[in-house]
């Protein structure tokens, strides 16, 4: 029977046990460094840097799973004008720094610090040189042409050595698919708050001041603590006050002898419809404007157009601008410009804005 060898055998024991122990510690350094470069501050900053260096495929792939289903990669350049070589000018002129971070389970914010061009100096700077093109332009066929210059001229002043620069910071959000730190540019929702905005948009110029307010709250409902937001909202408030102060205002003015009737602007010229009457002011405010709308009815009774006249300042009959309390204010318009082809020669007149000096 061979004899066996106890100082080799603990040899071998020492060798195997050496090798477990930096097997270990070289799977727990390269899990660290793993955990480390996948931070979502890390991530952060590989998505600003490819930006920084053009390398907008390397950003796209930064970004979160939900975001690529809504945005392919030639979706993502056109949304973000990443295309565009005044943009990129831009960014590369720019660098990005994380000062902070929050982490709440699957998601992250970072603080992002960015120093880069002051846009709104620059647009107010190159305004000033860009008059003379926009002169040019203006007589100039070949927009294509145009447009190439105004490019080449932005372009320029964005690449020149001193330009002023400026820091601002925003909060970018981020979350954790399949255990790597993803960017989160909520285009789904962003999508959705963008919709809200053109409709609230929308309202507003209609003078729905109430319904576009509504808008604005839904929006709030998804994006909290925006202060712009609630300036807006704050805005459309005083409108409302202001829109109830006219509305209760409007019912203390009255519209008399409104008629139509055939026009002639020469005695040798043909007739045309037109439209006349007057304005009265019976409340105790002056009134520098006055909103006419003017509704046109077919045979049958339909509303087929409509069109809005401001008495005060136009028309046939010349006179004060203002209209003083007790004043009253004749006017007159051809209507042939406005009137629809089916029109049956009857209408509505109402006032729908007023305008207090």
């Amino acid at each position: 029977m061979a004899k066996i060898d106890k100082t080799n055998v603990k040899s071998k024991k020492r060798y195997v046990y050496i090798f477990l122990s930096l097997s270990f510690f070289i799977c727990v350094f390269i899990g660290l460094f793993f955990v480390f470069n996948q931070a979502p501050e890390k991530v952060a900053l590989k998505y600003f840097q490819a930006l920084e260096n053009g390398n907008f495929k390397t950003a796209y792939e930064c970004i979160s799973n939900n975001d690529k289903q809504m945005l392919n990669y030639d979706d993502f350049l056109k949304k973000y004008n990443f295309n565009n070589k005044a943009r990129q000018i831009v960014l590369s002129r720019s660098s990005h720094s994380v000062t902070n971070i929050k982490i709440n389970g699957n998601e992250a914010i970072a603080t992002v610090e960015v120093y880069g061009p002051d846009e709104k100096i620059l647009l107010a700077t190159m305004m000033k040189e860009f008059f003379p093109l926009m002169m040019k332009y203006a007589f100039s066929e070949n927009k294509q042409q145009n447009d190439e210059e105004v490019e080449i001229f932005i372009q320029q002043k964005l690449s020149e050595k001193d330009i002023p620069m400026s820091s601002s910071s925003h909060d970018m959000m981020l979350v954790k698919e399949n255990n790597s730190w993803k960017v989160n540019l909520n285009v789904k929702l962003n999508m959705q708050i963008d919709k809200l905005k053109r409709e609230a948009t929308d309202l507003e110029k209609q003078k729905k001041y109430n319904e576009a307010k509504n808008k604005y709250l839904e929006i709030n409902s998804i994006k909290s603590n925006d202060i712009k937001l609630q300036k807006k909202i704050e805005e459309l408030d005083k409108k409302i006050e202001e829109q109830k102060a006219k509305n209760d205002y409007i019912k203390k003015i009255s519209l008399n002898n409104i008629k139509v009737f055939d026009y002639k602007e020469y005695s040798f010229s043909n007739s045309v419809k037109a439209l006349k009457g007057s304005v009265v002011n019976n409340g105790s405010k002056n009134l520098s404007d006055v909103e006419l709308i003017v509704y046109f009815y077919d045979n049958k009774g339909n509303i087929i157009g409509e069109t809005t006249f401001h008495p005060l300042v136009g028309g046939f009959f010349e006179g004060n601008t203002v209209l003083k309390p007790n004043y009253v204010k004749d006017f007159g318009y051809k209507l042939e410009k406005y009137a629809p082809s089916s029109w049956s020669g009857k209408i509505k007149v109402e006032v729908i804005d007023i305008t207090f000096q």
